[in-house]
């Protein structure tokens, strides 16, 4: 009996094609990585691996999905005396190197395509992405929060406070777009200076950037 037709068959060989498809694309890189050899590699059919991952893309980004939920919990648990972008920066490099291989695949071969606003697949990551911070923010703002909040540009004016979940989409959307201008800065450089440290220093400039206002 294959593993598809076992009791939990199906979770195991797409476990086993993603877990294979990303050490090769380790070793020898996105584009090189066939999904034939993939399927090789793994001892399944090739339509096999595409009846679980339709696209090559889709395995990257079946892997980065299941690190949203990390990092909203590294988010929401940074400490409380943290501004939200500190929060955010810091669980993002927690993220990184907890998980090089996976970070270090989307800098090094992913970025054009999670920049690519013509993939209506890679905006639903990014959006999934912005999601879980806001989700780990709305965490950090409970209990937190003014009923009311000034208005910008009229010095005495107050309003009420927005609601938590809203406010929280706000900052997420504004914590996420350093980490995008930063992948967008990195694949503009050449594939061999894409390095870890180049990629923390891209990172720590523009969150930097960020707080400083």
């Amino acid at each position: 009996m294959t593993d598809a037709g076992r009791p939990g068959g199906r979770e195991t060989t797409r476990a086993r094609i993603l877990a294979t498809a990303l050490r090769l694309f380790g070793e020898a890189g996105f584009e090189a990585t066939t999904m034939r050899q993939i399927a090789d590699a793994c001892r399944v059919t090739e339509r096999t691996v595409y009846r679980y991952f339709p696209f090559k893309d889709d395995l990257v980004l079946a892997e980065v999905r299941g690190l949203i939920p990390l990092l909203r919990d590294l988010t929401a648990g940074r400490p409380a005396a943290e501004s939200p972008f500190t929060a955010v920066w810091r669980a993002l490099r927690t993220l990184k190197d907890e998980h090089p291989h996976v970070m270090g695949l989307l800098v090094r071969d992913m970025g054009e395509r999670l920049l690519d606003k013509s993939s209506p697949g890679m905006q639903r990551m990014v959006e999934e992405f912005c999601d879980g911070v806001a989700q780990g923010l709305a965490g950090r703002l409970d209990g937190r929060m003014t009923p009311t909040v000034r208005v910008l540009g009229e010095p005495g004016a107050t309003v009420s406070r927005p609601d938590p979940a809203f406010r929280a989409r706000v900052l997420a959307s504004t914590a996420v777009s350093p980490m995008l201008a930063a992948l967008k800065a990195c694949v503009e450089l050449p594939v061999e200076q894409r390095t870890e440290q180049r990629v923390n220093a891209l990172l720590d400039e523009a969150y930097t950037a960020l707080a400083d206002g």
